[in-house]
């Protein structure tokens, strides 16, 4: 039995002084992939859920709010998207998102993790709700870098859902200036990228804003935007990027709502253009801490976020 879960308690540790616990109802899937562990577990107050290597995911029950936030955002600023490419993304919720546009013809998702994707169809269905089965989706088991670095493909948004940069983790090289830069060179003129970037509070912001300041390194215009999300119990953010100057800050409520009938022809559970105003007004403390990072994650620097996570004593886990 994994070690963070207790007499029917799934316990994760949000910092060194912070656990949360659900009460589970049933462990429906509890292994491991060449990668990482794997837990599918029915809880009480979220319904279904996936953990990773023992940190929260998504749940059935509010997984919509975080997909939706990553998703739509960048594809409504983009002008006219045909080409996505997903980073990630196992369990098909956010290739779910994409393929609700009819005018896109081709979408990409690229996952390390062939057994979660099929674990999630199994367990998880209506996370997908079929999407995998779309003609318009080439899905390939590879490693996101890899692969970035290696296509002749250019495509007009790519979505990066993966996992946060830990120290010691592989994950790190997928947060650094060289692997945006990869990204920047597989976009499109008019590209829009976007990425999930860890917790975003006054007291947890410190691996937004090394996410941020790396990302303005490669791109014009890059805006920070972050919603609450009931299951994590805490506020997640995102960074979204354009090849050009002026394109996510002309995106008005009324642009937003004009573009989601043209595009969808009905309106979205979470996202809209009031929600994106909110979404992207940040505090001014907020403001100011993502603003004060001079750090840039670097290649030749994995050790960089060890150092911070120990001076900090893990206060931003």
């Amino acid at each position: 039995m994994p070690k963070n879960l207790r007499n029917l308690w799934f316990e994760e540790c949000d910092s060194f002084y912070k656990n949360t616990r659900l009460a589970i109802k049933e462990v429906l899937y509890a292994g491991e992939s060449s990668f990482q562990e794997i837990l599918i577990l029915n809880t009480f107050e979220y319904e279904k859920v996936l953990v990773l290597d023992g940190d929260f995911q998504s749940s059935e029950k509010d997984e919509y709010v975080y997909h939706e936030a990553l998703v739509h955002p960048a594809v409504i600023a983009h002008p006219k998207p045909q080409t996505v490419l997903i980073l990630g993304g196992g369990e098909g919720a956010t290739l779910r998102e994409v393929v609700k546009y009819p005018d896109i013809y081709r979408v990409v998702m690229v996952d390390i993790d062939e057994k979660v994707v099929k674990l999630c169809q199994q367990f998880l269905p209506s996370y997908s709700s079929g999407a995998f089965s779309d003609k318009r989706v080439k899905l390939l088991f590879d490693d996101a870098r890899k692969y970035v670095s290696e296509t002749e493909e250019r495509f007009d948004v790519i979505i990066s859902d993966l996992t946060e940069p830990f120290p010691d983790s592989p994950s790190y090289f997928l947060c650094t200036q060289e692997f945006y830069e990869q990204i920047s060179h597989c976009l499109n003129e008019n590209g829009i990228f976007v990425t999930q970037a860890s917790r975003l509070d006054c007291l947890n912001w410190v691996i937004h804003s090394l996410i941020s300041n790396t990302i303005k390194q490669v791109f014009k215009e890059a805006l920070s935007y972050y919603t609450y999300v009931p299951s994590f119990g805490d506020r997640w953010s995102f960074k979204i990027a354009s090849k050009r100057e002026r394109v996510l800050t002309a995106l008005t409520p009324q642009l937003i709502e004009s573009r989601i009938n043209q595009r969808l022809g009905a309106g979205l559970k979470f996202y809209d253009g009031i929600t994106h105003q909110g979404m992207f007004s940040l505090s001014k403390d907020i403001r100011e801490k993502i603003d004060s990072q001079t750090l840039v994650l670097k290649d030749a620097n994995p050790q960089l976020l060890k150092e911070i996570y120990q001076k900090k004593l893990g206060t931003y886990l």
